[in-house]
């Protein structure tokens, strides 16, 4: 007797939910009190809440650079200046703690995301927490001066003022930060015509934050008495207001940069600085011409090869005298093809994908794929007891295909050479049946789903309405692996849905589209239930299930009594007599094509089988 007949589970059938479950619960047996309470405030590290406070934090970076040299200018200490300092102090200061609660890549558990407390901490306190508390201290330390400068003699004040002075600039180590946030906002950039503009955009502005800082430096050493400035006509010049004092000094540092001398130095010290400057300005300027250059000749290559392309397309359709109508259509979808590969980069321009191991590659289809794959209830179902299997379906069995508005997927009456069963990612679509039955089949929506369990005969047409990308599961490469794997679920699944077409009765209730996905939900669960009495299904579908079960009871009855109103027949499909002599005279009407097509389909009555 049967396993499922007799009532007790096969092990077989039960590994790997098994399996499944002590690795879950290994996972969370090394989790401790402290994980499990702290488990809610932990954020992933590409989340949307840490790439805002990523790039605020480039932003106060991009503040201190800016602000921290210019106190050699003695700028007036305003409103503005004193609620930016302790924005600052504070976002730093919470930017310490949240760090405790930022996952980050574990490479020790193979690139996953870690998310146990305990393990951030001490990966923070290796890495970052002593720079980022340095700085901390010293903001909070600049406090306490400003306080006790307040309170004490002239010398003391005097000296607190110089330690203030002195401490000011450690905050300009947050320089180190801007760099992972870069690469971190870089990182979010999908064109790559954006990337190097930005990157273009990124060497300007570090050009102009060195020529900043170095002229705030210059200023400094001209009015100090060790650069020998004061009491001179040219610190008389610079006694203005900050903006002209500023300005002066850039002009200055600007010129040495382009090998300009607008003021010859007076002492040793000033030649001395003015040396270095231009030795730093030969070196940095090098660097930036030739990366200036290098981005300026990649934005050439890009819009030269796009522009060869298309002329290249446009010599091979006029060459083949190919239809105006048609050549618009493959123009637009060539430049659709053009946006969506900026957008979304695909697996074959990555070199890096394809020396990676192959398991790898198989978890990051898993990850791309298993979303859009398991909205349909056996996959989603069968994920909870084989993950593997899924993964491997999402590995060995998916290809995108993109579709042009107009473009037709497969025809009515159509047997596919190679099976396969759709998933809409994006767009709209039509399935039309004859020349009145049209449905709109819209994103996250599966079609001929029965190519992955029986030979199959198309009935209906599926053409694209807009700009649509589709996710092909190959028949063949599933069953493949289907046959590899110890449980039934698979097996039982394909025979109620067989019988569940063959039940069907009439060929004009037959359709490539979903048929009752409540009903198709009751059906997955009662098989999954015949390997595992002990399997539950997700909660809402137990809902579905009482409100749905009367109709489940007649929709059965019904079934029952086509069935045997069905003639048997063969068991495959077959296009032999189906399209009858050609219709003479120009007086056919609707009605009679209509008909056509209604024989057509009763030609079709064939019973199928499971695969």
């Amino acid at each position: 007797m049967d396993a499922a007949e007799s009532g007790a589970v096969d092990p077989n059938r039960t590994l790997l939910r098994s399996a499944s479950r002590h690795s879950l619960e290994g996972t969370d047996a090394k989790r401790s009190w402290i994980d499990n309470r702290l488990q809610r405030f932990v954020v992933q590290p590409s989340s949307s809440k840490r790439v805002f406070w990523e790039f605020m934090g480039l932003i106060m970076v991009c503040y201190d650079i800016v602000i921290i040299p210019l106190q050699l200018l003695d700028p007036p200490e305003d409103t503005f200046y004193f609620v930016m300092s302790w924005a600052t102090r504070m976002f730093w200061t919470l930017d310490l703690i949240f760090s405790f609660f930022t996952g980050y890549i574990s490479q020790a558990a193979q690139g996953m995301i870690e998310t146990r407390v305990t393990k951030i901490a001490v990966q923070f306190v290796k890495t970052r927490l002593a720079l980022d508390l340095t700085i901390v201290t010293c903001d909070w330390l600049e406090v306490v001066l400003q306080a006790a400068e307040g309170g004490a003699g002239n010398g003391n004040a005097f000296r607190l003022i110089s330690m203030l002075r002195a401490i000011r600039p450690f905050r300009l180590l947050r320089i180190t930060k801007a760099r992972n946030m870069t690469d971190f906002v870089l990182g979010h950039i999908r064109s790559e015509g954006a990337m190097i503009a930005s990157y273009v955009l990124a060497i300007v502005l570090m050009l102009i934050s060195m020529i900043h800082v170095i002229a705030c430096l210059w200023y400094g050493l001209l009015v100090s008495t060790w650069g020998s400035g004061k009491g001179s006509e040219r610190w008389e010049a610079m006694q203005g207001s900050v903006t002209e004092r500023y300005m002066y000094a850039f002009h200055f540092v600007l010129a040495l940069f382009v090998g300009e001398h607008i003021m010859l130095p007076q002492s040793i010290s000033q030649r001395f600085f003015t040396v270095v400057v231009l030795i730093i300005a030969f070196v940095v300027g090098a660097s930036f011409v030739g990366g200036l250059t290098t981005a300026m000749t990649r934005l050439q290559i890009i819009a030269s090869q796009r522009s060869s392309q298309f002329a290249a397309l446009n010599r091979y359709l006029s060459d083949c005298n190919i239809s105006r109508l048609l050549s618009i259509r493959v123009q637009r979808n060539a430049r659709h093809a053009l946006k969506e590969r900026k957008r979304n980069t695909p697996e074959s321009k990555v070199e890096l994908l394809q020396v990676i191991s192959e398991p790898l590659r198989a978890e990051i289809h898993y990850e791309v794929h298993s979303p859009l794959l398991t909205q349909h209830p056996f996959f989603k179902l069968y994920n909870q007891i084989n993950p593997v299997g899924v993964r491997h379906i999402c590995h060995a069995t998916i290809n995108q295909v993109n579709l042009s508005r107009g473009d037709i997927m497969f025809s009515e009456f159509e047997v596919p050479v190679q099976p396969k069963m759709f998933f809409v990612v994006n767009g709209h679509m039509s399935y039309s049946r004859g020349f009145f039955d049209t449905v709109k089949v819209n994103p996250g929506q599966w079609v001929s789903e029965a190519a992955l369990w029986t030979t199959w005969a198309h009935r209906g047409s599926l053409q694209s309405r807009s700009e649509t990308q589709l996710v092909a599961v190959d028949a063949q490469r599933f069953i493949n692996i289907m046959t590899t794997y110890p449980t039934l679920h698979a097996h039982l699944y394909g025979e109620k849905f067989v019988n569940f077409l063959n039940q069907a009765g009439h060929t004009d209730s037959l359709t490539d589209l979903v048929q009752g996905e409540d009903m198709q939900k009751i059906r997955v669960t009662q098989v999954f239930r015949e390997v595992d009495p002990l399997f539950e299904p997700p909660s809402d579908w137990l809902k579905m299930r009482r409100s749905s079960v009367v109709s489940d009871g007649s929709l059965q009855s019904a079934a029952a009594g086509a069935k045997s109103s069905v003639p048997e027949s063969d068991t495959r499909f077959s296009f032999t007599g189906l399209i009858p002599d050609a219709v003479h005279g120009i007086r056919a009407t609707a009605k009679t094509l209509t008909k056509r097509f209604r024989v057509m389909r009763e030609r079709l009555s064939t019973r199928p089988e499971v695969r």
